[in-house]
């Protein structure tokens, strides 16, 4: 039996056929996986939250932890444990939310 000359594989500049194989087989996950159509055996679950319900609990725990932590280190006799636990708990919700919502944001002004 014979064959025809052996065509070389077209590989984009600076990657590996391993990596080409990788990038393949997510893409055909990521086409194959839609939720909707996928039956499930009860084994798996699938959760997806609306982005403004995930912001409201970002926001919620952000404030109520850290506030409800200094309440009771006050009440126990440490002030400034609880002062520190909320400052901390505060700031780290407002990088949470400046880094998920506010930084992807595109604010330019007008052109002029």
């Amino acid at each position: 039996m014979t064959t025809g000359p052996v065509q070389p594989s077209v590989l984009p500049a600076g990657r590996s056929r391993t990596a080409n194989r990788a990038i393949e087989a997510a893409r055909t996950r990521s086409e194959t996986c839609d939720p909707s159509s996928t039956p499930t055996n009860g084994s798996e679950t699938s959760v997806t939250i609306d982005e403004r319900v995930l912001f409201g609990l970002v926001l919620a725990v952000g404030v109520v932890v850290p506030g409800t932590t200094n309440y009771a280190l006050t009440a126990a006799g440490y002030d400034t444990v609880g002062s520190v636990v909320w400052a901390v708990g505060y700031v780290t919700m407002a990088l949470v939310v400046w880094y998920r919502w506010v930084r992807p944001l595109d604010l330019t002004g007008p052109a002029g």
